[in-house]
């Protein structure tokens, strides 16, 4: 399971690399791709709860993945570890849908 937890990793680390990227953006950032990003008059502060979202996310999910060293083989906590990462897919999108929210222009 050392080399599932290292390709999760990687995964986590991806994810904070969206939020260095939306952090740094002079223009909205989008949650994912092929979607346009709202609107927004506070660009900046728009950005940066995005890219604190997607730090938040790569923490959580590299939290997740903790539990893959301890799975000696496919059971509970891989089973455990799919609805959690389920429930943090949900949980971002709710988290992205607020900040929409909360930064949109109309």
């Amino acid at each position: 399971m050392k080399k599932v937890f290292l390709i999760w990793t990687a995964v986590s680390f991806f994810l904070a690399g969206l939020g260095l990227i939306a952090h740094r953006s002079d223009t909205p950032a989008g949650f994912y791709a092929g979607a346009e990003p709202p609107q927004v008059e506070d660009v900046r502060g728009y950005n940066r709860a995005v890219a604190t979202m997607w730090w938040g996310a790569a923490l959580v999910f590299e939290s997740i993945g903790l539990l893959l060293l301890r799975a000696k083989q496919f059971g509970h906590i891989v089973t455990a570890v799919i609805l959690l990462t389920a429930a943090w897919v949900f949980c971002l999108i709710l988290c992205y849908r607020k900040i929409e929210s909360r930064f949109k222009g109309d």
